[in-house]
C-alpha cells in the first residue's frame, strides 16, 4: 500500500530521515476496512482505537496525524475524535461505501465529525475521476470543507514520490510540524 504513490516503507523512512527529532507512530489497517476493525494486536474497533491513541498522545505539546487514502480517513476521524492539533491527509476517503456490515455507520461520513479546533490540511487529486477512482475523487476533500479550520488543496496530479524528490513534501510537513 502506498501513500499517494509513495510506498509506505518509503514514507516511514522519509519521516525518520527528515524529522528525526520527533516521536512517530505508524499504524496499518491490515483488514482494509478503514480501521473499523481496529489495529491488529492493539484494538478491535473505532472506540478502542481512539482510547489507545488517546493514551499514546497524552502529554505531547503538539500532535499531528498524517495519512493517505484510508489512512487519510483514519487521520481525519481520529484527529477529530481526539481534537488533536493538525491533520494532514492526502487523497482521503471521507464517505464510506454503505454496502458492508463491517463499518460502524456513525463514522460513515466524516463531515459529521469535523471539529472547530483541529487544523485540517487536506490534499486532493483532480485527476481522479468518479468512474475510474471514486475513492480518491476530490469530492471527498470538499465533503469535509465545513469551516475555516479545514483547508483543501487541489493538485492536478498528486504524487508524493515527486513531492519527496523535489522538496515539496518537506516544505508541507515542515510548515505543519515545526
Amino acid at each position: 500500500m502506498g501513500i499517494g504513490t509513495l510506498p509506505q516503507f518509503e514514507f516511514v523512512n522519509f519521516l525518520n530521515k527528515h524529522f528525526l527529532q520527533y516521536e512517530k507512530h505508524f499504524y496499518m489497517d491490515i483488514y482494509k476496512k478503514w480501521y473499523h476493525r481496529g489495529i491488529d494486536g492493539i484494538s478491535k474497533n473505532i472506540l478502542e482505537t481512539k482510547e489507545y491513541l488517546q493514551r499514546q498522545i497524552q502529554g505531547f505539546k503538539k500532535v499531528v496525524f498524517i495519512g493517505s487514502s484510508s489512512g487519510g480517513y483514519a487521520a481525519i476521524l481520529f484527529g477529530s475524535l481526539l481534537q488533536i492539533d493538525v491533520v494532514l491527509a492526502f487523497i482521503p476517503q471521507t464517505i464510506l461505501p454503505y454496502s458492508s456490515a463491517v463499518f460502524q455507520m456513525e463514522y460513515g461520513d466524516l463531515r459529521d465529525w469535523i471539529n472547530t479546533t483541529t487544523e485540517y490540511n487536506i490534499y486532493g487529486d483532480l485527476s481522479a475521476t468518479l468512474l475510474g477512482d471514486p475513492y480518491h475523487h476530490v469530492s471527498h476533500c470538499f465533503n469535509i470543507e465545513v469551516g475555516p479550520n479545514v483547508h483543501v488543496f487541489c493538485e492536478e496530479q498528486l504524487d508524493l514520490k515527486k513531492w519527496r524528490d523535489n522538496g515539496k513534501l518537506i516544505e508541507i510537513l515542515g510548515g505543519i510540524i515545526q
